[in-house]
């Protein structure tokens, strides 16, 4: 107890420790713990040196100092250690990672609060109020600056270490900015402990590297400027409306094409749904990599659009641009109705639902259907609506479920009372002002609509249970801990490298997951003409492996089996450049596409039952429609589209049909323009 009344911060910290363990991800150690007790050790360690030197007699004591401030640094070890132990029941799998970041966070902020302190005291009388006043100031200008003028999704900070990135990335973004800055941090200390004691040159050595520190933020990787981070794209192209930057070793002319066409239709589309257009130029920024992305912005999987800047912006992997580009662009459209200032809902659940709402079909069960099957016998789904438009329960919940839940909500919302109301409610969030209705009412009507859904989508149901069990940051048995499998695997597909995909398998061989995908590239090897001088028995044997392991009720399974069958029969010339236009033009993230493509090869219909022959020929039909405005004719892909929505129809398939619908409308455009 004697040395308890001597460093009472030592059972401060153990009591913020022991808090911190009732706290889902919080309860380890690692960043978000690390982040709480660097803000606690900065002011408690400011605070105890205050008080120190004032039992003392001020500045008459001042060979006192360095014991006490060494004390001050120390104490937060406490809380290190409780933390520590929190693994005998709370997993952390990254714990050496988070040891590390722990350090990197808090002692920095525990010297500048002793070193705040002690200038407070030399210069200021001791005012307990200053120093509180200048870590509350602190806290609050850095991440106002950095995130409120800057294209960046992290931000550091002198008193509670940082923000690496978006809460959804699973994997953290540890970019040398954040060791640089907290060397900084101890500059900052040593720069003010120098003026306190009068020590001139050290004062003027802190402030110089100071300087080239900030002046050199960019590179350095300690904030990111639009200025800095436009001259990393060595291409840009001007559209109506828009401005898209990207890297021409990079990026191919067909890719270029795949995106301008892109963009082009999802600016004239959301202006006519909206009814409204940005009032600036929309900077689109196409990374060629999640890790180009994660270097200079901090988001690595995660597809962003900050509206609260003044220039209205969104920053997606360019080879995954058709799958984002619609949703971040509803975003930005949303400014023009958002609140001042911030250019957004005060809800955020408002905020991801128009965006959910308004992007465009992919051919997946829609957001109502979802919800539809998962609430039969589940109604608490539908109920916690109302909690996932906050702030608070939409980012601590699941993210499939907050995303699907409020699109289908608001979806729901602009199709029953209009889209003017819609963007009223927006804003502001009064429901009862704009729709003479509480949200519980709004929402007890739409989960009406939502009982009364005459068809689902064949793969509600599965679709549903697959993406809504995904656990959120707060569920997870080990908050960001990717496993090297699962990164490798990731990186590979990123790069498409069939080598480094071939290196995973070898090193995981019982990696099922690695073995998928290593079969659908030699699938799709196999399909490209360009690749004809690859192995067709190496991979065709790989792909009989994998499907070997893979259940035959499973669709995918088909649509390997008959890609592979398919490829080895010789293409006719003009089937072979359609074949290749297609891989060149079209995405190659689903499966049923690259089967498409090898089925283009070859019509080996007549050998299969009638029901998966329908289902062949829709698909030839929906891939046909692309490369045929891929080539210019976009009357005939009109006639094409229809065509196949009628198929999809007949089929009962009813993901397809408003992507078939949304196409037609394009081609109509497209028509009607004169575009490309």
């Amino acid at each position: 107890m004697k040395f308890i009344r001597y460093h009472p911060e030592v059972l401060f910290y153990s009591v913020l420790a022991w808090g911190l363990w009732m706290i889902p991800v919080f309860d380890r150690l690692h960043v978000e713990s690390g982040a709480v007790v660097a803000t606690a050790a900065f002011f408690t360690a400011g605070l105890g040196m205050l008080r120190r030197m004032r039992s003392s007699g001020g500045r008459s004591n001042t060979s006192a100092y360095p014991g006490w401030a060494r004390d001050q640094v120390a104490y937060p070890l406490a809380a290190g250690v409780w933390l520590a132990t929190s693994m005998l029941w709370a997993p952390n799998c990254d714990w050496l990672r988070g040891a590390g970041l722990f350090a990197t966070f808090v002692f920095p902020s525990a010297v500048l609060g002793v070193a705040v302190a002690v200038f407070v005291q030399a210069k200021l009388r001791g005012q307990r109020w200053v120093f509180l006043a200048a870590g509350v100031a602190i806290i609050v200008v850095g991440p106002v600056y950095d995130l409120g003028f800057h294209p960046q999704f992290y931000t550091y900070n002198h008193v509670f270490g940082g923000v690496l990135g978006p809460i959804y990335d699973a994997e953290l973004v540890i970019r040398p900015g954040v060791f640089l800055f907290r060397l900084l941090t101890l500059l900052w200390a040593g720069l003010l402990v120098a003026l306190a004691t009068g020590r001139k040159r050290v004062a003027g050595a802190c402030l110089l590297l100071l300087a080239v520190g900030y002046m050199q933020a960019g590179p350095l990787g300690i904030n990111t400027s639009r200025t800095y981070l436009e001259n990393q794209f060595s291409g840009r192209v001007s559209g109506d409306g828009y401005a898209l930057f990207y890297n021409r070793a990079q990026v191919s002319d067909s890719l270029l094409w795949v995106m301008t066409d892109e963009l082009d239709w999802q600016m004239h589309r959301l202006e006519s749904v909206l009814d409204v257009r940005p009032s600036d130029e929309v900077h689109v920024y196409a990374w060629p990599s999640p890790d180009e992305r994660a270097r200079l912005t901090g988001a690595r999987h995660t597809s962003v659009a900050p509206v609260w800047l003044d220039t209205p912006q969104i920053h997606v992997i360019d080879t995954q641009f058709p799958r984002f580009v619609s949703h971040e662009l509803v975003h930005v459209f949303s400014r023009e109705f958002g609140l001042p200032i911030v250019h957004a809902s005060r809800l955020a659940g408002l905020v991801e639902g128009l965006a959910v709402a308004f992007e465009s079909p992919r051919g997946s069960a829609a957001a109502d259907h979802l919800i539809a099957a998962a609430s039969t016998g589940n109604p608490y789904l539908v109920q916690r609506t109302e909690q996932s438009l906050t702030a608070s329960g939409f980012w601590t919940g699941r993210g499939s479920v907050s995303y699907t839940t409020t699109g289908s909500f608001v979806s729901w919302l602009g199709r029953t009372y209009g889209m003017e109301r819609l963007k009223r409610v927006y804003a502001n969030g009064e429901f009862e002002n704009v729709y003479g209705k509480r949200v519980a009412e709004l929402i007890t009507e739409w989960q009406d609509y939502l009982g009364k859904l005459p068809v689902l989508a064949r793969t509600a149901g599965e679709d549903a249970d697959h993406s809504f069990s995904r656990l959120s940051l707060f569920e997870v048995s080990c908050p960001h801990w990717v496993e090297p499998h699962v990164q490798a695997l990731r990186r590979a597909i990123e790069s498409a490298d069939h080598d480094a995909l071939e290196d995973v398998v070898a090193r995981w061989p019982e990696y099922g997951a690695a073995r998928y995908v290593l079969a659908g590239s030699h699938a799709e090897s196999l399909m490209d003409p360009s690749q004809s001088g690859r192995s067709h028995e190496h991979a065709a044997t790989a792909i009989e492996q994998v499907l070997a392991h893979i259940p035959e009720t499973e669709r995918s399974a088909l649509w390997f089996e008959l890609s592979a069958r398919a490829a080895r029969f010789t293409a006719p010339e003009r089937a072979a450049t359609l074949a290749r236009e297609s891989i060149r033009r079209t995405r190659v993230d689903f499966r049923q596409q690259r089967a498409a493509r090898g089925l283009l090869l070859e019509d080996v219909g007549g050998r299969l039952p009638s029901g998966i022959t329908s289902e062949i020929n829709a698909y030839k039909m929906w891939t046909e429609t692309r490369m045929l405005h891929a080539s210019g004719d976009h009357e005939a892909a009109l006639a094409m589209a229809r065509e196949a929505r009628l198929l999809y129809a007949e089929m009962g398939d009813v993901a397809m049909i408003p992507v078939l619908h949304e196409w037609m409308q394009r081609m109509r455009w497209q028509l009607i323009a004169g575009n490309r």
